[in-house]
């Protein structure tokens, strides 16, 4: 793939001068028009930024377009360059740098999920035929997603590698479930968000920290978004930094409705140790999409492409081939119904189908695709994935617990009762006649992307919750 063009020739310095002296709507084509099986480079002022934007394609020849929406980072679009080559022998592929990154004019601009998807929307109508495969990275694996939830008849079959920020901004900066013990690293929001991008979102895993979990407790997130949304504060605060504008955008962003009633074909591809949006994030889109495939690449992190380049590239072209139908959520196993019991020890895991699970004292311990009438927790730290838990009174009986909970079912008269506890839960669906989540001294609880059902309580859940004597959701 040739160097693009702005790499080769400008400074940051004459990036600007270039932009305000060259008025035309192209700028550049390293490619003969004529030749439709090169790539070809340009640079398009694009409506909703009205910035200099750069633009890569290459297999024009093809009738099914694939759109690649890159992460944060200095790298931008060029992540891709070792794809472009294979994938554009059968499609048309777009790619670009976003606004704010890599070539693309970059100014203390708000970037925002929401301008980046009429961005989207803007490439797609001028340069596709629709409907388009949309596969996106990191942040751009959290755009694509709200781009499909909003645009769906443009998009045929939607692929997200490592989506960051689907979590809630706390659940995925820091250890929610650690009480807050304090980062020695920190140094406040400031200095962290003008500090250089070392590698793709790299800056999310401490954006929020302890200083910005206070912030959540008092209810501060207008005063979060002033900072975004007005120019001054942007400079002042993140310096006027682009990279820092879109994650602190990012991480405001609710992604609940997004996912809720998404028919699209999603394709979800996670590198296993993935440390800026961990695994978690995916399997709670698995569960909570209804046309969805989770794919998991071992000893890979946030950029499998290039930690394990060829496995990434079978596993892309087998999920493009044979895309998700909503056949393929993985079932809880079946057998005999038992009792499970932890008294005391360590690393224990429980699957299965089971009457009760009776916890005490243990640390370390999953439930993984359970189904279960009552689950009891005390003293104990408990990781709970793809499990379904209903009983007729009280579901989930929680005591001085330390519970990650991701993709989860609760039923009951009481779905969950908490007491001293600290819960976070991801894609979590508590449904109590009585209460959704009940305390007799007090809990806490971080949810993300979850709902309640309730006589107190009928809606979405994302954000903290600090619940007292006799309060209930």
């Amino acid at each position: 793939m040739p160097t693009p063009i702005h790499r080769m020739i400008f400074s940051p310095f004459l990036v600007l001068i270039f932009c305000f002296v060259i008025t035309p709507e192209v700028w550049a084509d390293t490619a003969a028009e004529s030749d439709p099986s090169v790539i070809s480079e340009r640079f398009l002022r694009d409506p909703v930024f009205d910035c200099k934007t750069y633009i890569c394609e290459a297999g024009k020849e093809h009738g099914q377009t694939l759109v690649l929406v890159h992460g944060v980072g200095d790298e931008a679009s060029l992540i891709w360059t070792d794809l472009i080559e294979h994938l554009s022998q059968k499609f048309h592929i777009i790619t670009f740098d976003l606004p704010g990154f890599g070539n693309s004019e970059q100014t203390n601009s708000l970037y925002s999920p929401e301008r980046y998807c009429e961005f989207l929307n803007w490439i797609i109508k001028e340069n596709s035929k629709e409907p388009v495969i949309l596969l996106g990275h990191s942040l751009g694996g959290a755009l694509v997603l709200r781009y499909a939830a909003t645009y769906p008849e443009t998009v045929k079959h939607l692929i997200m590698v490592d989506a960051a920020a689907i979590l809630h901004r706390i659940a995925i900066t820091k250890n929610f479930i650690q009480f807050g013990e304090p980062d020695p690293k920190q140094k406040g929001i400031a200095g962290l968000l003008q500090k250089p991008f070392e590698r793709p979102l790299h800056a999310l895993n401490h954006l929020v920290g302890s200083t910005m979990e206070n912030l959540e407790f008092a209810n501060s997130d207008k005063g979060i978004e002033t900072i975004t949304d007005y120019k001054g504060l942007r400079e002042i605060v993140l310096g006027g930094n682009p990279q820092a504008i879109a994650s602190l955008t990012l991480v405001q962003e609710n992604f609940t409705d997004f996912i809720a009633g998404n028919m699209v074909p999603t394709s979800l591809i996670w590198g296993r140790d993935d440390d800026v949006a961990p695994l978690r994030t995916g399997i709670m889109l698995a569960g909570k999409l209804p046309i969805s495939r989770l794919q998991i690449i071992d000893h890979a992190g946030h950029v499998p492409m290039k930690d394990q380049p060829e496995e990434f590239t079978r596993i892309l072209l087998e999920e493009i081939n044979s895309p998700p139908t909503a056949k393929n959520h993985q079932e809880v196993e079946r057998g005999p119904i038992q009792n499970g019991s932890c008294e005391r020890q360590n690393d224990m895991i429980f699957s299965g189908r089971f009457d009760k699970i009776v916890i005490n004292g243990c640390r370390r311990v999953l439930i993984k695709n359970v189904t279960a009438k009552f689950i009891a927790i005390t003293q104990s730290e408990v990781t709970i994935e793809n499990t379904e838990i209903e009983g007729e009174q009280i579901a989930l009986d929680l005591h001085r617990a330390k519970i990650i909970g991701t993709d989860l079912l609760v039923k009951g008269e009481t779905a969950i009762q908490s007491s001293a506890s600290r819960l976070d839960l991801a894609g979590a669906e508590l449904y109590g006649t009585k209460a959704a989540m009940a305390t007799p001294d007090k809990t806490l609880a971080l949810f993300s992307v979850s709902l309640a059902d309730s006589p107190q309580t009928k809606g979405r859940l994302h954000g903290v919750y600090r619940l007292g004597p006799d309060q209930s959701l």
